[in-house]
């Protein structure tokens, strides 16, 4: 095929935001197409040269040159389908692909993967070539009625059908039977496509159907180039799995978790042996205890959204049943006022299987919907339904009820679950975990856990205690001021008359618009860079009131103006903003200015006692650092001599410390893929960081061929594999030493902003034990029980409520109320201060405190690790916000109290220790 480079690999990475495996069989499926004819009619010399370049691969299985990538579950198989199909078409004209799908469920998936712009997931989102002129889809509905000549109106036509219509010999009869708007001189549309010179073929799971007679029919439209994608290549067959001979990539479920999709975890009921109850008691047990996870999942994802600011996840609970008898069984229990007092009777629906095996597809759109926010199913009972196409995202917990244990179900029920909401993984154990609640024909999987070769390599056991003590709820905290005015809600709830809750109602209100003015004003953008701070600058900067200033006659007349605005565009929106008065009413202005300025004093009381003005402050990056190597050559006279690997081997026994020599065959291989020159130059990169391959390509090839020529004058030619395996470290160290001594790092330069005075108050959602009373913070908590528990009853605290995840944060706590030199103090949430560390990761302190004469950042650390790296580059971090914000304050003339950074060591914090003992220490 002629190479027409219209858009290359790394163009199309860019544009389809593929990921790393998909990036990299795009890299394979390219190198095979540029310098492999695949056209040829020689299959088995292809073959050879195709198992030269990839081991992996032996034969391509059919009449036809075709290739597997084998792709773990929540990759994105569809994507890299849509990435070759772009790449082929760009880049040698192909225009006609013909996609295979297993099942009914795919089918109507991949319709819309490949043939709907509006959706959400298609796969060509954004690709400019398809922008005015989208691939012609035709499909099993639609290829009968299509005309001739409409067939070349199009650049691309994507053919997408179910194996089905292969397999049943009357609906292949038919796609073969001659119809006028194909043509006499084809055998109807099969007879068409086998005639298209151009022909991909591209199979979804293939691994579903290619035992099947419609897999054997496919044969006969002999495509240009079979292209198939499945994430377990293999067959199960009476004798065991046959594996795929025609993969040429590969990337595993156990490469995939923990960077792709979630970790699967599997639980078990502490104290449980599974052998001593009945099949029945062990599906409710499991049951019970798998909605006890999916409650506690959901408390804990809609946290983590209102922290994150993101949309919630709502998740499902999957449950497996042996057979259709046996799911109406458990729908009936679940149901039932036995099961969480009949709350999931109408939560749950049921997919199976129609006679004979066969899937039952006419409940797919409920599956797919199972997604949205407005969809009330949380349970999903079904047998045989662990097949492909399930696109969900939001499936948190498997309960398989009585169902085999083969390798590949077990791939399949785990992968139903493996896709990850967010598209990424997030570091949140809950977010990116998968739960499946084991039974007695799933032990196995823990075993599997210890062994190298499993396809899940790592397990954890979550035990389930008692459902009373695992249920959880989530808890909102509060500002001060905001408890302020829900305390003013309560005794408006609890006024006898009319007319004090109407009072109570309008200074609730008041102090809402004053709390609202103030936030906008003192958090009003300043945009000053760190460059007009201690130079000649002649700028101007304009007043930016804090807290401190709220006393002030001008800062009262500004946040009266500010709340009256806020109220008036309130009104606009036809918000109420007093009962009794509007603003649509003449003359109610001056009378609702009136009752705001009547709660300005009491309102800036508490805004001042509880709240820390933190400035917002960022790095932004005015020169992009670069760095620059001269071109030089190689020094041959100072070139280290690397030792020749010997001829023996010496091999020692660890038990009985036994040794022997054996000779080798002096035949050393480099690593699979690699050419000596692209060896060398690999090792250089891992090694030096600053090298980038893009910039410097021709440099490197230089300096490795340079190396390989003076290695082969002092080494006999069939040594120089051996002296590279054997040395390629310190070889690489050798170059990258010459290469440092030719190269100038030009830095990035940043510049330093601060974009206001004073960020607002922040909270976040905390989950705890329903029912469970949130305790008082002098109160001594178990350790197992502390990360766990809410704490309250704080007077200098700036919220209500308070976590902890040491006990000498909470003593730490303790130390503070009682300290008389302390104002205020908060537990700040991770975007509450713009400090970032390392690679740009957000640091969350523990403490910000407030006291008389300064501001303090503080961070509680164990003794071991308060040299720690990490805990070195926060401290770093932390050190440089307080210096920043003290040369804005400064500069801005606020008057403001010294920022401070204390690292303080766990084994000092005791009760008896004030804030100043310990930053002393």
């Amino acid at each position: 095929m002629k190479n027409l480079n219209k858009m290359s690999v790394d163009a199309i990475f860019a544009r389809m935001n593929l990921r790393l495996p998909q990036y990299e069989s795009i890299k394979i499926l390219d190198d095979i197409c540029t310098n492999l004819d695949i056209a040829r009619e020689d299959l088995k010399s292809l073959e050879k040269e195709i198992n030269a370049k990839y081991p992996l691969f032996k034969e391509f299985e059919r009449e036809f040159p075709s290739l597997t990538f084998a792709i773990a579950t929540g990759v994105g198989k569809t994507r890299l389908m849509g990435a070759s199909i772009l790449y082929l078409y760009l880049n040698y004209g192909i225009k006609n692909f013909f996609v295979v799908a297993p099942n009914l469920t795919i089918y109507e998936k991949l319709k819309k993967d490949f043939g709907d712009p509006g959706y959400t997931k298609y796969v060509f989102k954004g690709i400019q070539q398809f922008a005015q002129n989208w691939p012609r889809l035709i499909t099993g509905e639609n290829y009968y009625t299509t005309k001739q000549g409409s067939l070349y109106d199009k650049n691309i036509t994507i053919n997408i059908f179910n194996i089905a219509k292969f397999n049943r010999g009357d609906e292949l009869s038919k796609i073969k039977k001659v119809n006028e708007n194909i043509g006499e001189e084809y055998k109807g549309y099969f007879g068409y496509l086998s005639k298209l010179p151009d022909l991909i073929m591209m199979m979804d799971e293939s691994h579903h159907y290619r035992a099947d007679a419609g897999f054997k029919a496919l044969n006969e439209l002999s495509p240009l180039l079979g292209l198939e994608f499945t994430a377990t290549p293999q067959v199960e067959g009476t004798k065991g799995a046959v594996k795929f001979r025609n993969v040429v990539y590969e990337y595993s479920l156990a490469r995939a978790i923990g960077n792709f999709v979630k970790t699967p975890w599997v639980a078990t009921k502490k104290n449980f042996n599974a052998k001593s109850a009945d099949d029945d008691a062990i599906d409710k047990i499991k049951l019970i205890d798998g909605l006890t996870i999916h409650r506690n999942t959901q408390a804990e994802l809609l946290a983590y959204a209102e922290n994150e600011g993101v949309r919630p996840v709502k998740p499902f609970v999957l449950v497996v049943c042996k057979d259709t008898k046996h799911a109406t069984y458990i729908i009936d229990y679940i149901k039932s006022a036995d099961f969480f007092d009949g709350y999931y009777n109408d939560k749950v629906i049921e997919i199976h299987s129609a006679q004979k095996g066969a899937e039952m597809d006419v409940n797919i759109e409920q599956l797919l919907k199972l997604e949205y926010a407005t969809n009330k199913i949380e349970i999903v009972v079904h047998v045989n339904m662990l097949k492909e196409g399930w696109d969900v995202t939001n499936l948190y917990t498997i309960i398989p009820l009585r169902v085999a244990a083969s390798l590949t179900l077990r791939e399949q029920t785990i992968g139903r679950g493996l896709r990850l909401p967010y598209g990424r993984i997030t570091g949140n154990e809950t977010v990116d975990r998968l739960t499946i609640v084991a039974h007695d024909l799933f032990n196995d999987i823990v075993k599997e856990a210890n062994n190298e070769n499993s396809i899940i390599r790592k397990q954890h056991i979550i035990e389930i205690e008692d459902l009373a003590e695992t249920e959880l709820e989530t808890i909102k905290p509060v500002t001060v001021f905001d408890e302020t005015i829900k305390h003013l809600s309560q005794k408006q709830h609890f006024a006898r008359s009319e007319k004090t809750k109407e009072a109570l109602e309008e200074e609730k209100r008041s102090y809402e618009l004053v709390g609202k003015a103030i936030d906008a004003v003192i958090s009003k953008p300043v945009n000053l860079a760190i460059s007009d701070i201690g130079g000649d600058s002649k700028k101007t900067i304009a007043f930016i009131p804090t807290t401190n200033d709220l006393t002030k006659p001008e800062v009262r007349e500004l946040i009266i103006k500010e709340a009256m605005k806020i109220a008036e565009q309130e009104a606009q929106n036809q918000q109420q903003v007093f009962k009794s008065l509007d603003f649509s009413e003449d003359g109610k202005r001056a009378e609702i200015e009136k009752k705001i300025e009547e709660a300005y004093s009491p309102a800036i009381e508490v805004k001042k006692q509880f709240t820390i003005d933190i400035p917002a402050i960022s790095i932004v990056a005015t020169r992009t650092g670069s760095v620059e190597i001269k071109d030089f050559d190689i020094d041959p006279s100072g070139m280290y001599w690397f030792a020749s690997p010997a001829d023996e081997i010496v091999l020692e026994n660890l038990k009985s410390g036994e040794n022997k020599q054996i000779q080798s065959l002096d035949e050393y291989t480099l690593p699979e893929g690699h050419t000596q020159l692209t060896y060398i130059i690999n090792a250089i990169l891992n090694v030096n960081d600053l090298v980038d391959y893009a910039q410097n390509e021709g440099l490197l090839i230089k300096l490795a061929t340079q190396f390989l020529e003076w290695a082969n004058k002092k080494y006999a030619t069939n040594k120089i594999n051996g002296v590279l395996v054997a040395n390629i470290k310190d070889i690489a160290k050798e170059l990258s030493n010459e290469i440092n001594l030719h190269l100038k790092v030009i830095p990035s330069k940043h510049e330093v902003v601060l974009v206001n005075t004073a960020n607002v108050i922040q909270t976040e959602t905390y989950t705890k034990k329903k029912g469970e009373e949130i305790k008082q913070y002098t109160d001594y908590v178990p350790t197992c029980a502390l990360k766990k528990t809410v704490f309250d009853f704080f007077a200098k605290c700036c919220t209500n409520l308070c976590k902890f995840s040491s006990d000498p944060e909470r003593i730490f706590s303790i130390i503070l109320e009682k300290d008389p030199t302390v104002q205020k103090w908060l537990r700040p949430t991770i975007s509450q201060l713009s400090i970032t560390y390392g690679n740009g990761e957000r640091y969350q302190p523990d403490f910000i405190v407030e006291t008389d004469t300064a501001i303090y950042i503080i961070e509680i650390k164990a003794e071991k690790d308060m040299d720690d790296k990490i805990v070195v580059l926060k401290t770093d971090a932390a050190k440089a916000y307080c210096t920043h914000a003290n040369a804005f304050n400064q500069k801005l003339n606020t008057n403001a109290k010294w920022w401070q950074y204390a690292l303080i060591s766990d084994y000092k914090v005791a009760r008896n220790m004030t804030l100043a003992g310990l930053i002393r220490g």
